[in-house]
Protein backbone atom coordinates (compact mmCIF):
# COMPACT_ATOMS: atom_id res chain seq x y z
CA UNK A 1 0.00 0.00 0.00
CA UNK A 2 3.03 2.29 0.66
CA UNK A 3 4.40 1.74 -2.73
CA UNK A 4 1.08 2.61 -4.10
CA UNK A 5 0.48 5.45 -2.39
CA UNK A 6 4.26 6.70 -3.21
CA UNK A 7 3.28 6.00 -6.82
CA UNK A 8 -0.06 8.16 -6.89
CA UNK A 9 1.61 10.62 -5.13
CA UNK A 10 4.14 10.56 -7.40
CA UNK A 11 2.16 11.11 -10.70
CA UNK A 12 -0.08 13.31 -9.10
CA UNK A 13 3.11 15.49 -8.74
CA UNK A 14 4.03 14.98 -12.27
CA UNK A 15 0.49 15.62 -13.42
CA UNK A 16 0.49 18.92 -11.91
CA UNK A 17 4.11 19.99 -13.01
CA UNK A 18 3.27 18.57 -16.67
CA UNK A 19 0.06 21.06 -16.30
CA UNK A 20 2.15 24.01 -14.76
CA UNK A 21 4.65 23.58 -17.78
CA UNK A 22 2.30 23.11 -20.33
CA UNK A 23 0.37 26.63 -18.97
CA UNK A 24 3.34 28.74 -19.20
CA UNK A 25 5.52 27.04 -22.49
CA UNK A 26 2.64 25.65 -24.89
CA UNK A 27 -0.75 26.75 -23.62
CA UNK A 28 -2.25 25.24 -26.76
CA UNK A 29 -6.02 25.91 -26.93
CA UNK A 30 -5.62 29.32 -25.18
CA UNK A 31 -7.07 32.40 -25.69
CA UNK A 32 -5.90 36.01 -25.20
CA UNK A 33 -9.39 38.06 -26.24
CA UNK A 34 -12.67 38.37 -25.51
CA UNK A 35 -15.32 40.66 -25.77
CA UNK A 36 -15.60 43.97 -24.67
CA UNK A 37 -18.26 46.70 -23.93
CA UNK A 38 -16.65 49.51 -25.64
CA UNK A 39 -14.03 48.39 -28.15
CA UNK A 40 -15.94 44.83 -29.24
CA UNK A 41 -12.79 42.71 -27.76
CA UNK A 42 -9.46 43.56 -26.54
CA UNK A 43 -6.72 41.36 -25.14
CA UNK A 44 -7.22 39.56 -21.93
CA UNK A 45 -4.37 40.63 -18.96
CA UNK A 46 -2.22 37.89 -17.94
CA UNK A 47 -3.76 35.22 -20.52
CA UNK A 48 -1.24 33.18 -23.05
CA UNK A 49 -1.31 30.67 -26.10
CA UNK A 50 0.40 29.76 -28.73
CA UNK A 51 -0.26 30.52 -32.32
CA UNK A 52 0.24 27.86 -35.17
CA UNK A 53 1.01 28.66 -37.99
CA UNK A 54 0.27 27.13 -41.51
CA UNK A 55 3.11 24.65 -42.94
CA UNK A 56 2.81 26.90 -46.40
CA UNK A 57 4.03 29.88 -44.24
CA UNK A 58 6.60 27.86 -42.11
CA UNK A 59 4.85 26.01 -39.28
CA UNK A 60 5.95 28.17 -36.76
CA UNK A 61 4.31 28.25 -33.09
CA UNK A 62 4.72 31.09 -31.53
CA UNK A 63 4.00 31.53 -27.84
CA UNK A 64 1.96 34.94 -27.43
CA UNK A 65 2.35 36.41 -23.37
CA UNK A 66 -0.30 39.51 -22.46
CA UNK A 67 1.11 40.86 -19.56
CA UNK A 68 -1.21 42.24 -16.26
CA UNK A 69 -1.81 45.38 -18.14
CA UNK A 70 -3.36 43.84 -21.37
CA UNK A 71 0.04 44.53 -23.69
CA UNK A 72 1.98 41.78 -25.58
CA UNK A 73 5.62 41.45 -23.64
CA UNK A 74 6.90 41.95 -20.48
CA UNK A 75 5.51 43.83 -17.30
CA UNK A 76 5.66 47.93 -18.07
CA UNK A 77 8.88 49.69 -16.36
CA UNK A 78 9.13 52.15 -13.42
CA UNK A 79 12.75 52.99 -14.62
CA UNK A 80 11.94 56.45 -15.82
CA UNK A 81 13.18 55.93 -20.14
CA UNK A 82 10.57 57.47 -22.50
CA UNK A 83 7.65 54.96 -22.80
CA UNK A 84 6.78 54.45 -26.74
CA UNK A 85 3.46 52.98 -27.63
CA UNK A 86 2.85 51.21 -31.18
CA UNK A 87 -0.93 50.54 -31.74
CA UNK A 88 -2.25 48.80 -34.35
CA UNK A 89 -3.99 45.53 -35.61
CA UNK A 90 -2.03 41.88 -35.98
CA UNK A 91 0.81 43.58 -37.75
CA UNK A 92 1.75 44.89 -34.18
CA UNK A 93 0.50 42.01 -32.11
CA UNK A 94 3.01 39.96 -34.30
CA UNK A 95 1.41 36.67 -33.02
CA UNK A 96 2.88 34.86 -35.80
CA UNK A 97 6.44 35.92 -34.57
CA UNK A 98 7.95 35.01 -31.42
CA UNK A 99 8.12 38.35 -28.89
CA UNK A 100 11.82 38.95 -29.78
CA UNK A 101 11.08 39.07 -33.78
CA UNK A 102 8.44 41.80 -33.51
CA UNK A 103 8.14 44.59 -34.90
CA UNK A 104 7.66 46.75 -31.47
CA UNK A 105 10.78 44.72 -30.00
CA UNK A 106 13.18 44.98 -32.91
CA UNK A 107 12.14 48.97 -32.84
CA UNK A 108 12.81 48.40 -28.92
CA UNK A 109 16.35 47.17 -30.21
CA UNK A 110 17.17 50.08 -32.65
CA UNK A 111 17.08 53.03 -29.91
CA UNK A 112 19.40 50.45 -27.91
CA UNK A 113 17.63 50.36 -24.39
CA UNK A 114 16.82 54.49 -25.04
CA UNK A 115 13.91 53.74 -24.74
CA UNK A 116 10.63 51.47 -23.44
CA UNK A 117 8.45 50.13 -26.47
CA UNK A 118 4.96 48.92 -25.84
CA UNK A 119 3.42 46.61 -27.92
CA UNK A 120 0.02 47.92 -27.72
CA UNK A 121 -1.24 45.94 -30.50
CA UNK A 122 -4.68 44.18 -30.99
CA UNK A 123 -5.76 41.38 -33.83
CA UNK A 124 -8.57 42.56 -36.04
CA UNK A 125 -8.17 46.17 -34.54
CA UNK A 126 -9.13 49.21 -36.86
CA UNK A 127 -8.53 52.59 -36.34
CA UNK A 128 -12.25 53.38 -34.68
CA UNK A 129 -10.81 50.60 -31.96
CA UNK A 130 -7.50 51.83 -31.73
CA UNK A 131 -9.02 55.47 -31.02
CA UNK A 132 -11.33 54.68 -28.43
CA UNK A 133 -8.54 52.54 -26.41
CA UNK A 134 -6.05 55.81 -26.83
CA UNK A 135 -8.86 57.85 -25.09
CA UNK A 136 -8.94 54.97 -22.41
CA UNK A 137 -5.59 54.33 -21.10
CA UNK A 138 -3.52 57.50 -22.11
CA UNK A 139 -3.64 58.56 -18.85
CA UNK A 140 -3.03 55.01 -16.93
CA UNK A 141 -0.08 54.56 -19.83
CA UNK A 142 1.75 57.67 -19.48
CA UNK A 143 3.09 57.44 -23.22
CA UNK A 144 5.86 59.66 -24.47
CA UNK A 145 5.25 58.82 -27.90
CA UNK A 146 2.39 56.91 -29.72
CA UNK A 147 3.25 55.29 -32.87
CA UNK A 148 0.24 54.40 -35.34
CA UNK A 149 0.43 51.36 -37.43
CA UNK A 150 -1.85 51.51 -40.17
CA UNK A 151 -2.53 48.53 -42.47
CA UNK A 152 -3.24 49.38 -45.72
CA UNK A 153 -5.06 46.05 -46.62
CA UNK A 154 -7.86 46.20 -44.30
CA UNK A 155 -7.89 49.15 -42.41
CA UNK A 156 -10.51 51.36 -44.12
CA UNK A 157 -12.78 48.38 -44.23
CA UNK A 158 -12.44 47.68 -40.78
CA UNK A 159 -14.16 51.07 -40.12
CA UNK A 160 -17.42 50.12 -42.05
CA UNK A 161 -16.99 46.26 -40.33
CA UNK A 162 -16.83 47.38 -36.61
CA UNK A 163 -19.23 50.34 -36.85
CA UNK A 164 -17.65 52.06 -33.93
CA UNK A 165 -17.78 55.52 -35.79
CA UNK A 166 -20.12 57.05 -38.78
CA UNK A 167 -20.12 60.09 -40.39
CA UNK A 168 -23.78 62.26 -40.58
CA UNK A 169 -23.51 65.25 -42.57
CA UNK A 170 -19.91 65.76 -42.57
CA UNK A 171 -19.29 64.98 -38.79
CA UNK A 172 -18.20 62.14 -36.95
CA UNK A 173 -20.22 60.47 -34.70
CA UNK A 174 -20.55 57.60 -31.94
CA UNK A 175 -21.62 54.32 -33.36
CA UNK A 176 -24.02 51.78 -31.31
CA UNK A 177 -22.79 48.45 -32.68
CA UNK A 178 -24.22 45.18 -31.39
CA UNK A 179 -22.28 41.93 -32.25
CA UNK A 180 -23.83 38.92 -33.84
CA UNK A 181 -24.88 36.11 -31.78
CA UNK A 182 -22.77 33.56 -33.87
CA UNK A 183 -19.38 35.63 -33.39
CA UNK A 184 -20.25 36.15 -29.29
CA UNK A 185 -21.07 32.35 -29.56
CA UNK A 186 -17.46 31.51 -30.83
CA UNK A 187 -15.34 34.10 -28.59
CA UNK A 188 -17.44 32.64 -25.91
CA UNK A 189 -16.32 29.00 -26.62
CA UNK A 190 -12.92 30.23 -27.03
CA UNK A 191 -13.05 31.51 -23.63
CA UNK A 192 -14.68 28.84 -21.95
CA UNK A 193 -12.16 25.75 -23.55
CA UNK A 194 -9.21 27.96 -22.81
CA UNK A 195 -10.43 27.13 -19.01
CA UNK A 196 -10.30 23.67 -19.34
CA UNK A 197 -6.88 21.90 -17.93
CA UNK A 198 -3.56 22.04 -20.20
CA UNK A 199 -3.24 18.99 -20.63
CA UNK A 200 -6.68 17.48 -21.84
CA UNK A 201 -6.29 20.85 -24.20
CA UNK A 202 -2.68 19.43 -25.33
CA UNK A 203 -4.69 16.14 -25.90
CA UNK A 204 -6.84 18.34 -28.52
CA UNK A 205 -3.60 20.25 -29.91
CA UNK A 206 -4.63 18.41 -33.43
CA UNK A 207 -7.70 20.57 -33.96
CA UNK A 208 -6.64 24.42 -34.73
CA UNK A 209 -6.40 26.73 -31.56
CA UNK A 210 -7.62 30.13 -32.80
CA UNK A 211 -10.54 31.93 -33.27
CA UNK A 212 -12.08 31.55 -36.59
CA UNK A 213 -15.59 33.23 -36.59
CA UNK A 214 -17.35 35.45 -39.10
CA UNK A 215 -21.11 35.22 -39.46
CA UNK A 216 -22.36 34.76 -42.48
CA UNK A 217 -22.62 37.50 -44.86
CA UNK A 218 -24.15 38.01 -48.14
CA UNK A 219 -21.06 37.95 -50.64
CA UNK A 220 -18.32 36.81 -47.77
CA UNK A 221 -15.14 37.41 -49.89
CA UNK A 222 -13.25 33.91 -50.28
CA UNK A 223 -9.92 35.54 -52.19
CA UNK A 224 -11.34 36.69 -55.58
CA UNK A 225 -11.29 40.37 -56.16
CA UNK A 226 -14.74 40.71 -57.50
CA UNK A 227 -16.22 38.78 -54.30
CA UNK A 228 -13.94 41.29 -52.41
CA UNK A 229 -15.97 44.31 -54.04
CA UNK A 230 -19.25 42.77 -53.86
CA UNK A 231 -18.88 42.46 -50.02
CA UNK A 232 -17.62 45.36 -49.70
CA UNK A 233 -21.00 47.22 -51.88
CA UNK A 234 -22.90 44.56 -49.24
CA UNK A 235 -21.00 46.46 -45.91
CA UNK A 236 -21.65 49.55 -47.62
CA UNK A 237 -25.01 49.32 -48.32
CA UNK A 238 -25.84 48.22 -44.67
CA UNK A 239 -24.10 50.04 -43.04
CA UNK A 240 -23.78 53.05 -44.41
CA UNK A 241 -27.21 53.47 -46.60
CA UNK A 242 -29.16 51.42 -44.32
CA UNK A 243 -27.62 52.07 -40.79
CA UNK A 244 -27.47 49.21 -40.02
CA UNK A 245 -25.24 48.25 -36.25
CA UNK A 246 -24.69 44.34 -36.31
CA UNK A 247 -20.98 43.35 -36.13
CA UNK A 248 -20.44 39.97 -38.18
CA UNK A 249 -16.88 40.10 -38.04
CA UNK A 250 -13.88 41.19 -35.76
CA UNK A 251 -10.95 38.98 -37.23
CA UNK A 252 -10.97 38.29 -40.54
CA UNK A 253 -8.80 40.15 -42.91
CA UNK A 254 -10.24 41.50 -46.58
CA UNK A 255 -8.25 43.29 -48.77
CA UNK A 256 -10.12 46.87 -49.51
CA UNK A 257 -10.10 46.39 -53.02
CA UNK A 258 -13.15 49.44 -53.64
CA UNK A 259 -10.32 51.63 -52.68
CA UNK A 260 -7.59 49.94 -54.76
CA UNK A 261 -9.62 49.35 -58.05
CA UNK A 262 -12.83 52.15 -57.79
CA UNK A 263 -11.07 54.85 -55.90
CA UNK A 264 -13.23 57.65 -57.29
CA UNK A 265 -16.85 55.52 -56.05
CA UNK A 266 -18.68 56.67 -52.97
CA UNK A 267 -17.67 53.66 -50.96
CA UNK A 268 -14.55 54.61 -51.15
CA UNK A 269 -15.09 58.57 -50.57
CA UNK A 270 -16.89 57.88 -47.67
CA UNK A 271 -14.09 55.29 -46.35
CA UNK A 272 -11.47 57.98 -46.78
CA UNK A 273 -13.12 60.74 -45.48
CA UNK A 274 -14.33 58.58 -42.02
CA UNK A 275 -10.64 57.66 -41.57
CA UNK A 276 -9.32 61.37 -41.86
CA UNK A 277 -12.20 62.55 -38.72
CA UNK A 278 -11.54 59.34 -36.91
CA UNK A 279 -7.39 59.91 -36.81
CA UNK A 280 -8.80 64.10 -36.12
CA UNK A 281 -10.29 63.04 -33.40
CA UNK A 282 -7.11 60.88 -32.15
CA UNK A 283 -5.01 63.74 -32.43
CA UNK A 284 -6.98 65.70 -30.36
CA UNK A 285 -6.99 63.50 -27.90
CA UNK A 286 -2.80 63.27 -28.25
CA UNK A 287 -2.68 66.74 -27.97
CA UNK A 288 -4.78 67.18 -25.03
CA UNK A 289 -2.48 64.67 -23.56
CA UNK A 290 0.46 66.15 -24.49
CA UNK A 291 1.40 63.68 -26.58
CA UNK A 292 3.40 63.51 -29.63
CA UNK A 293 1.48 61.15 -32.03
CA UNK A 294 3.27 59.45 -35.75
CA UNK A 295 2.04 57.31 -38.20
CA UNK A 296 3.87 54.61 -40.43
CA UNK A 297 1.81 52.87 -43.22
CA UNK A 298 2.45 48.80 -44.08
CA UNK A 299 1.45 48.16 -47.72
CA UNK A 300 -0.44 45.22 -48.67
CA UNK A 301 1.04 41.98 -50.29
CA UNK A 302 -1.96 42.08 -52.69
CA UNK A 303 -0.16 45.27 -54.08
CA UNK A 304 3.64 44.55 -53.74
CA UNK A 305 4.50 40.80 -53.63
CA UNK A 306 4.15 38.98 -56.94
CA UNK A 307 3.76 35.58 -56.02
CA UNK A 308 0.75 36.28 -53.61
CA UNK A 309 -2.33 34.20 -54.48
CA UNK A 310 -4.75 37.52 -54.48
CA UNK A 311 -3.46 39.68 -57.35
CA UNK A 312 -5.58 42.49 -59.62
CA UNK A 313 -5.87 42.08 -62.91
CA UNK A 314 -5.68 45.01 -64.62
CA UNK A 315 -6.77 44.22 -67.75
CA UNK A 316 -9.97 44.04 -65.53
CA UNK A 317 -9.80 46.62 -63.38
CA UNK A 318 -7.76 49.73 -65.29
CA UNK A 319 -8.17 51.85 -62.33
CA UNK A 320 -6.47 49.68 -60.17
CA UNK A 321 -3.44 51.83 -58.28
CA UNK A 322 -0.76 49.70 -56.39
CA UNK A 323 -0.30 52.81 -54.41
CA UNK A 324 -4.26 53.32 -54.12
CA UNK A 325 -4.43 52.03 -50.29
CA UNK A 326 -1.22 53.39 -48.74
CA UNK A 327 -2.25 56.75 -50.34
CA UNK A 328 -5.30 56.92 -48.84
CA UNK A 329 -4.40 56.03 -45.52
CA UNK A 330 -1.25 58.36 -45.44
CA UNK A 331 -3.61 61.15 -47.16
CA UNK A 332 -6.22 60.82 -44.15
CA UNK A 333 -3.32 61.04 -41.48
CA UNK A 334 -1.64 63.94 -43.33
CA UNK A 335 -5.57 65.65 -43.38
CA UNK A 336 -4.97 64.61 -39.41
CA UNK A 337 -1.63 66.93 -38.81
CA UNK A 338 -0.01 63.57 -38.41
CA UNK A 339 3.77 63.08 -39.94
CA UNK A 340 3.54 59.71 -41.69
CA UNK A 341 6.24 57.28 -42.73
CA UNK A 342 4.80 55.54 -45.83
CA UNK A 343 6.62 52.33 -46.44
CA UNK A 344 5.56 51.47 -49.51
CA UNK A 345 8.54 52.35 -51.34
CA UNK A 346 11.08 51.02 -49.17
CA UNK A 347 9.28 47.33 -49.71
CA UNK A 348 9.10 47.58 -52.98
CA UNK A 349 12.99 47.92 -53.27
CA UNK A 350 13.50 44.88 -50.92
CA UNK A 351 12.18 42.29 -52.48
CA UNK A 352 8.44 42.06 -50.99
CA UNK A 353 8.33 38.49 -51.60
CA UNK A 354 10.90 38.27 -48.25
CA UNK A 355 8.79 40.75 -46.66
CA UNK A 356 5.28 38.91 -46.18
CA UNK A 357 4.27 35.89 -44.83
CA UNK A 358 3.08 35.27 -48.03
CA UNK A 359 0.66 32.49 -49.73
CA UNK A 360 -2.95 33.62 -48.75
CA UNK A 361 -1.33 35.62 -45.32
CA UNK A 362 -1.25 39.40 -45.14
CA UNK A 363 1.05 39.75 -42.95
CA UNK A 364 5.14 40.90 -43.00
CA UNK A 365 7.15 38.32 -41.53
CA UNK A 366 10.38 38.80 -39.48
CA UNK A 367 12.53 40.28 -42.27
CA UNK A 368 9.39 42.60 -43.00
CA UNK A 369 9.27 43.67 -39.31
CA UNK A 370 13.47 44.59 -39.20
CA UNK A 371 13.49 46.54 -42.37
CA UNK A 372 10.25 48.37 -41.20
CA UNK A 373 11.62 48.84 -37.27
CA UNK A 374 14.98 50.23 -38.66
CA UNK A 375 13.76 52.77 -41.55
CA UNK A 376 10.94 53.43 -38.48
CA UNK A 377 13.52 54.16 -36.12
CA UNK A 378 15.82 56.20 -38.15
CA UNK A 379 12.85 58.42 -39.43
CA UNK A 380 11.86 58.88 -36.00
CA UNK A 381 15.00 60.57 -35.01
CA UNK A 382 14.55 63.05 -37.61
CA UNK A 383 11.19 64.45 -36.26
CA UNK A 384 10.49 66.56 -33.81
CA UNK A 385 8.88 63.91 -32.22
CA UNK A 386 11.57 62.01 -32.04
CA UNK A 387 13.16 64.29 -29.53
CA UNK A 388 11.22 62.52 -26.71
CA UNK A 389 14.29 60.19 -27.49
CA UNK A 390 16.74 61.55 -26.45
CA UNK A 391 15.86 62.65 -22.98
Amino acid sequence: MRRLYLLLASSLVALFVAEMCLRHWFPVGGTIYALHPQLLHATRPNSRRIQPMPDSAGGARSLIVINSTGYRGPELEESGRPRVAVYGDSLVMGENVAQADTFVSRLAGQWEGIAEVVNAGASGYGPGQICLRVEAELESLQPDLIVLVLCATNDLGDLLRNKLFRLEQGQLVRGHPTIHESVRAKFEEALEASSRLALLRALDHAQDDGIEEQAAIPGAASGLIPEYLEQAAWEFREGVQKGGEVVYSLLKDVYDADLAVHPQSAMAQYKRELLAAILTRLTQVCEAGGVPLVCVVVPSPVDLDPDFRIRVDRSLFPNYDPRGLTNACAGAARSAGIEVRDLYDLFAANDPSQIFVGAEDIHWNEQGMALAAKDVARWLTGLEAGAVLSR
